[in-house]
């Protein structure tokens, strides 16, 4: 903890490879700026532990899944797709960051051959709205594209969410009851002895 202030980390998403980060692990002999870390259950608390963090870990669960539970509605077709952006992550270091607009390319025109209504959402931050709008209309791509807009009111309109394995959408759409297809673009450190990879069959790693 810095300044002698304990603090607490609730991640928003699943890790998924071996990269330490200083706030967890510390730094040149110095102690992690964290003092516990919160996990939403095992896979967390293995992710932790495999990173070489000494912070103890409290099993928390995510809250945020409380408020969005909801049964499931199924449609006969459903016609509505929300794409999430799937760019390499920080702590993905094998991965190719012009992949993820390739993914975003045929993931998009594969939805509209099979008549899908879509809207394709940015992760907040660093990914820049304009280069999309730029591809997409390079490749004749019609789509709604959102960054700073609120994730929830976009995955209640979706019928099916297709996006990236170690974002926290992943169970965010579950509680609420929607079909969520999980891409790892490779290459990527996920699946190349990654944490995700060695809990999940490989058969269930969309690609």
């Amino acid at each position: 903890h810095a300044g002698g202030i304990p603090s607490d980390e609730l991640v928003n998403g699943m890790f998924g490879t071996h990269q330490r980060h200083d706030p967890r692990v510390g730094l040149d002999g110095r102690p992690p700026l964290l003092t516990r870390f919160l996990s939403w259950g095992a896979q967390n608390e293995e992710w932790l532990v495999e990173t070489g963090s000494p912070l103890p870990a409290r099993r928390t669960g995510y809250p945020v899944l409380d408020s969005l539970r909801a049964p499931a509605v199924s449609k006969t077709k459903p016609t509505r797709a929300l794409v999430l952006a799937c760019p390499p992550g920080p702590d993905d270091l094998v991965a190719m960051r012009g992949d993820g607009f390739k993914y975003a390319v045929d993931v998009l025109k594969m939805l509209a051959e099979e008549g899908y209504e879509t809207r394709f959402k940015l992760h907040p931050g660093l990914e820049r709205a304009d280069y999309y709008a730029q591809v997409f209309r390079r490749h004749r791509i019609e789509t709604k594209i959102l960054k700073s807009e609120p994730i929830h009111p976009e995955m209640a309109w979706a019928d099916v969410i297709i996006g990236p394995i170690t974002s926290g959408a992943v169970v965010e759409a579950m509680a609420m009851g929607k079909p969520y297809i999980p891409v790892v673009m490779p290459p990527s450190a996920v699946t190349d002895g990654g944490m995700i990879a060695t809990k999940m069959p490989p058969a269930e790693l969309a690609k």
